[in-house]
């Protein structure tokens, strides 16, 4: 490890950069001293700028991250409109997941569903949310998202929602875009992702600057709210 750390953090950063993410955290956690020489970098490529759901587990990690030491780093938030998809007749299941594993547990999907429902009709998506926006001192932007970006090169794979992985691994199941069906929600959710973000935008206001809010669409079309 001595040798790692004479080298100098210009040739660091280029050694890590052709290593996979759970490499580079494994290289992390090798050593304190070295973690804290990667400390700048690592934060800047992986908590400047971030994506969550709408649904409960991302949105507390969101809170999580913004209470961490990486909180300072995040200028840019995205919230997907992912969600669970609630199947309207007995015989309808979720959508399988091509990425998930063979096994689906469509009690888990249901029972995550309906804590989304709770989530979302309460007002305590608009309350968490405010919660992480109050903690991010340098955030710039909060971006509302229908699409995948393929802009991830360290891993040659798209940009996911935090938490949403793991969630159709261990369901099986996939979630669903309100803009590529009909079949639950489609504009209303939409519309409801969009107040939410401005409610908490406005309860979180006191404590912060204003922030420019906007909306990305699949033709990559921006639209500032100020």
């Amino acid at each position: 490890m001595p040798h790692l750390l004479n080298i100098p953090l210009e040739v660091l950063l280029q050694i890590t950069s052709y290593l996979t993410t759970p490499e580079y955290g494994y290289l992390r956690e090798t050593c304190k001293q070295l973690e804290a020489l990667l400390f700048r970098a690592f934060a800047r490529e992986f908590f400047s700028k971030r994506q969550f759901a709408l649904m409960e587990f991302s949105i507390q990690a969101l809170v999580d991250i913004a209470k961490s030491r990486f909180g300072p780093t995040l200028t840019h938030l995205i919230i997907h409109l992912e969600h669970p998809y609630a199947a309207q007749r007995r015989s309808q299941r979720p959508p399988i997941s091509l990425h998930a594993s063979v096994h689906t547990n469509h009690t888990l999907y249901l029972e995550e569903y309906l804590n989304h429902v709770e989530f979302v009709t309460t007002g305590l998506d608009a309350e968490i949310l405010s919660e992480a926006i109050k903690h991010l001192p340098n955030l710039e932007t909060i971006g509302m998202r229908d699409f995948r970006s393929g802009s991830r090169h360290r891993d040659n794979t798209v940009w996911n929602s935090y938490g949403c992985p793991t969630f159709v691994a261990k369901t099986g199941c996939g979630l669903e875009l309100p803009v590529t069906g009909t079949r639950d929600r489609g504009h209303e959710y939409i519309s409801h992702v969009f107040l939410t973000i401005l409610r908490a935008i406005g309860t979180a206001a006191h404590s912060r600057a204003p922030i420019p809010f906007c909306l990305l669409a699949r033709s990559d079309v921006s639209v500032a709210f100020r």
